[in-house]
C-alpha cells in the first residue's frame, strides 16, 4: 500500500471511530475494515479477462471469502436477455448461512454495477446456492437485481453514525460495527434487549432510508443466545433484498 492510501485509511477509520463512539456513548468496539485485498479461493467461470480482474477485485475486499464459485450464464428460463450470476457459498452457521447469503449479494450488487459501467454485461440478477443446506432451509435463492439501482454515497462517519443509532432506537446493544468500506457496506453485532420484538426490528429497519449499500445484522439476547440473523442489500428487487433466519423458539409464539 502506498504511503498515501495507509494515512487516507487512518484518516478515515478514525472519523468512523469517532462517529460510532458518539452514537453509542463510547460503549461500542469499532473495527474498521479498510478493504484491503485478502487471499481467495474462488473458481470464476464464463467471463472475460476484464470481468475476471474486477470479479476477484470485488470478492477479495468485500469480506467474501465464503464464496467458492461464481459463474456468469445465460438467466434462468422466463427472463428475458441479459446474463446471470450463479454462485455457491460456503454454510456460515448452523441454520441458515445468512451471512453467507449476503456476502454474495453484496459481490453479485457490486459486479452488476461495475459491468454496466465498464459497458460488459448486462446482468439482471443471480441464484445463489449454500452447501449443506436443504431446499427447507434456503438451499437455493433466486434474486433479481432491480433495472434502476439508486446511488449510495461513500462511507463516511455519518453513515456508521445513522447505522447505530437506529440499531439503539430498536433497542439492540450495539457490540461491533465493521465497516466495509470499498463496499460501502455495514455489519452490526449486540443484543436485542426483548427477543420478543423481532418483528418490529425487521420491519422498521426494511423500512428506513438506505445509508449504506448493505447492512447486516446479527443479534444474541441478554443470555448470548442467537437470536437472528438478517442483511440487506439495496439493488435488488423489493421481494429479494432481505435475508433473513430467526429463532424458531421465537417463531412459535
Amino acid at each position: 500500500m502506498r504511503p498515501s492510501h495507509v494515512i487516507c485509511c487512518i484518516a478515515v477509520a478514525a472519523c468512523l471511530a469517532v462517529g460510532a463512539s458518539r452514537a453509542t456513548g463510547g460503549s461500542t468496539s469499532l473495527r474498521f475494515a479498510v478493504g484491503e485485498a485478502a487471499p481467495i479461493q474462488l473458481s470464476i467461470q464464463g467471463v472475460t479477462p476484464l470481468q475476471r480482474t474486477v470479479l476477484r477485485r470485488i470478492v477479495s475486499t468485500s469480506g467474501a471469502q465464503t464464496i467458492q464459485t461464481i459463474r456468469l450464464g445465460a438467466p434462468p428460463a422466463g427472463t428475458q436477455g441479459g446474463r446471470w450470476i450463479y454462485a455457491v457459498v460456503r454454510r456460515t452457521d448452523e441454520a441458515s448461512g445468512t451471512k453467507g447469503k449476503w456476502t454474495a449479494m453484496l459481490v453479485g450488487r457490486a459486479f452488476a454495477d461495475a459491468s454496466r459501467l465498464l459497458g460488459l454485461s448486462n446482468i439482471r440478477g443471480m441464484t445463489i446456492r449454500t452447501e449443506g443446506l436443504t431446499a427447507e432451509e434456503g438451499e437455493e435463492l433466486v434474486l433479481r437485481l432491480a433495472p434502476h439501482r439508486r446511488s449510495i454515497g461513500p462511507m463516511t462517519s455519518r453513515v456508521l453514525t445513522s447505522v447505530v443509532g437506529q440499531a439503539r432506537r430498536l433497542g439492540i446493544e450495539v457490540r461491533e460495527v465493521v465497516a466495509l468500506r470499498p463496499s460501502r457496506a455495514v455489519e452490526v453485532t449486540g443484543r436485542l434487549r426483548d427477543s420478543a420484538a423481532y418483528l418490529r426490528v425487521l420491519s422498521e429497519t426494511a423500512g428506513a432510508p438506505p445509508v449504506a449499500v448493505a447492512t447486516y445484522y446479527q443479534l444474541a439476547d441478554v443470555n448470548d443466545r442467537a437470536v437472528m440473523r438478517f442483511g440487506f442489500v439495496e439493488g435488488f428487487a423489493p421481494a429479494d433484498r432481505l435475508v433473513a433466519w430467526v429463532q424458531p423458539d421465537l417463531l412459535r409464539h
